[in-house]
Protein backbone atom coordinates (compact mmCIF):
# COMPACT_ATOMS: atom_id res chain seq x y z
CA UNK A 1 0.00 0.00 0.00
CA UNK A 2 1.58 3.57 -1.08
CA UNK A 3 1.72 6.17 1.38
CA UNK A 4 0.90 9.83 0.21
CA UNK A 5 2.33 12.53 1.57
CA UNK A 6 0.12 15.85 0.38
CA UNK A 7 1.57 18.32 2.83
CA UNK A 8 4.85 18.38 0.93
CA UNK A 9 2.71 18.66 -2.64
CA UNK A 10 1.10 21.85 -0.65
CA UNK A 11 4.43 23.25 0.42
CA UNK A 12 6.10 23.20 -2.93
CA UNK A 13 3.31 25.33 -4.93
CA UNK A 14 2.97 27.67 -1.54
CA UNK A 15 5.75 30.16 -3.32
CA UNK A 16 6.09 33.55 -2.04
CA UNK A 17 4.94 34.41 -4.86
CA UNK A 18 1.76 32.56 -4.95
CA UNK A 19 1.22 33.63 -1.15
CA UNK A 20 1.62 37.47 -2.28
CA UNK A 21 -0.98 37.13 -5.51
CA UNK A 22 -3.45 35.46 -3.53
CA UNK A 23 -3.46 38.03 -0.82
CA UNK A 24 -4.00 40.52 -3.10
CA UNK A 25 -7.29 38.80 -4.72
CA UNK A 26 -8.41 38.52 -0.69
CA UNK A 27 -7.52 42.29 -0.32
CA UNK A 28 -9.72 42.99 -3.49
CA UNK A 29 -12.24 41.17 -2.67
CA UNK A 30 -12.70 42.91 0.72
CA UNK A 31 -12.31 46.46 -0.70
CA UNK A 32 -14.86 45.25 -3.21
CA UNK A 33 -17.63 44.03 -0.13
CA UNK A 34 -16.83 46.98 1.65
CA UNK A 35 -17.78 48.80 -1.51
CA UNK A 36 -21.01 46.92 -1.83
CA UNK A 37 -22.10 47.23 1.88
CA UNK A 38 -21.59 51.17 1.97
CA UNK A 39 -23.74 51.31 -1.58
CA UNK A 40 -26.23 49.45 0.09
CA UNK A 41 -26.27 51.65 3.42
CA UNK A 42 -26.41 54.97 1.87
CA UNK A 43 -29.37 53.34 -0.56
CA UNK A 44 -31.05 52.44 2.28
CA UNK A 45 -30.41 56.00 4.13
CA UNK A 46 -32.15 57.37 0.76
CA UNK A 47 -35.41 54.67 1.28
CA UNK A 48 -35.98 55.55 5.06
CA UNK A 49 -35.13 59.36 4.46
CA UNK A 50 -38.23 59.17 1.05
CA UNK A 51 -40.47 56.93 3.62
CA UNK A 52 -40.87 54.51 1.25
CA UNK A 53 -41.62 51.45 1.83
CA UNK A 54 -39.29 48.58 0.96
CA UNK A 55 -40.62 46.46 -2.22
CA UNK A 56 -42.44 43.22 -1.18
CA UNK A 57 -41.24 39.57 -2.26
CA UNK A 58 -44.57 39.07 -4.28
CA UNK A 59 -43.12 41.91 -6.96
CA UNK A 60 -39.99 39.98 -7.34
CA UNK A 61 -42.12 36.56 -8.00
CA UNK A 62 -42.32 34.62 -11.11
CA UNK A 63 -45.18 34.26 -13.42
Amino acid sequence: MRDYNYRKNWNDLLTPEIVKKLTLIHEYKGEQELKRMEEFRKAQAEIEKKNEKPMSQKMFKAI
